[in-house]
């Protein structure tokens, strides 16, 4: 059953579009880079999440926050993409507990006969503290405890509201334990930020489709006639299935999944599109083709890595005057003219009718691939790795005479 010819083209399409869908993939983070779109939507979930119309903005407040402010880029001042729980929590208490420490000026107006007015400093008890020991003990920093003490002041300072209620409900279950109370705020965060993740998917589900459809357009991929020319050229599908076998032996291996199509695509590089470069050349593709989401120039070059791939393994993709839908308007004998070597006779069939006249099941193929190529990389990648493991149960075909 496994060494069907069918089972061959369906690895060989698989790969192709895990290939190009790691060309999606690029130009998505081409584009969120560009937009922002990551710190954004992070900016705007950490706003939600701290939202208290009775009290102050806290989300703006830790957004303004030093230890997070530092985190932008100060040449572009672009929003952060990621703030860790521990940040996010060592920043929120350091807030709240700042409120108890502001020094507060009254105004007591002058009595009758007197001229002018009066400023008196008035601070609260934990500063009073503070001073009494730093008066005895010299200057040191507050102690846990004082934090704490502060931060369940900060609290009381802030008129009753439902992050009020959260925040002390989180005081009160940890004991006034400060470790503690950073370790459930860090939990309440990143259960939030779990579902900004989701959110966050979702919004890149329609960007997906719409670059997919840009790849199969630009690069003219057809999935029907894909599927003709694996079929009736025994030669690439053995390429391809050669290559399958390769990638999905690396991809199995690699444990950092947000790395996984990077690596593979080193290592493609290195096999199939620098057999003849020197040392510091190889080193250099793979120095331009690692994650480097601050450099346009690395997206790039992992892009023209994987089209050149597949244009050495001759996949039937991209634009020419001699193929559809710019045949459409040669005449027949110069696409019968047109040189086409490693083709059989069959195939040779196929393609003359296929360029010398309109059909409708080029853009339903154009259609299928667009479709297919927004489901991701991820996806095609795990297709590829069980039909690979499938084959390895059955008998690899022989190649024939």
């Amino acid at each position: 059953m496994f060494e069907h010819p069918v089972f061959d083209i369906a690895i060989g399409l698989v790969l192709i579009y895990a290939l190009l869908s790691i060309v999606v993939s690029i130009l998505m983070e081409m584009w969120n880079q560009y937009r922002q779109s990551r710190g954004k939507l992070l900016a705007v979930a950490i706003k939600q999440l701290l939202k208290d119309p009775l009290n102050k903005h806290y989300g703006e407040l830790l957004l303004e926050h030093f230890l997070i402010k530092n985190l932008c880029n100060p040449d572009d001042r672009r929003p952060p993409q990621y703030i860790s729980a521990n940040l996010f929590a060592e920043a929120l208490i350091d807030i709240i507990a700042q409120q108890a420490r502001h020094t507060f000026v009254t105004l007591e107006l002058p009595k009758v006969g007197e001229r002018g007015v009066e400023l008196c400093v008035a601070t609260d008890s934990s500063e009073r503290t503070i001073n009494e020991r730093d008066s005895a003990g010299g200057e040191r920093e507050a102690s846990v405890k004082e934090v704490i003490h502060r931060f369940k002041l900060g609290l009381e300072a802030m008129e009753p509201s439902p992050l009020r209620d959260a925040l002390f409900s989180m005081y009160d279950k940890s004991g006034q334990d400060y470790e503690k109370l950073k370790t459930r705020l860090e939990t309440w965060y990143d259960d939030y930020m779990e579902r900004v993740s989701g959110w966050y998917k979702r919004r890149q589900g329609k960007n997906a489709l719409v670059f997919g459809f840009l790849v199969a357009i630009g690069l003219n991929v057809d999935s029907l006639h894909l599927l003709h020319s694996l079929s009736m050229d025994e030669g690439l599908r053995r390429e391809l299935n050669d290559m399958a076998v390769s990638v999905a032996d690396d991809y199995e291996a690699l444990a950092d999944s947000s790395k996984q199509e990077a690596l593979v695509l080193e290592k493609l590089v290195r096999t199939y599109a620098a057999d003849s470069l020197s040392d510091t050349d190889e080193r250099l593709i793979r120095s331009r083709i690692q994650l480097q989401d601050s450099l346009a120039n690395s997206y790039l070059m992992r892009a023209d890595s994987v089209l050149g791939i597949l244009s050495d393994l001759t996949v039937p993709i991209g634009w020419s005057a001699q193929t559809a839908p710019l045949s459409w308007r040669r005449s027949e004998a110069s696409l019968s003219a047109a040189p086409a070597p490693r083709q059989s006779a069959g195939l040779l069939a196929y393609n003359q009718r296929r360029n010398s006249r309109v059909s409708i099941w080029y853009f339903v193929g154009i259609a299928i691939t667009g479709i297919a190529l927004s489901t991701g990389a991820p996806f095609w990648f795990d297709i590829l790795l069980k039909l690979v493991n499938i084959r390895r149960a059955g008998g690899k075909p022989s190649a024939s005479q």
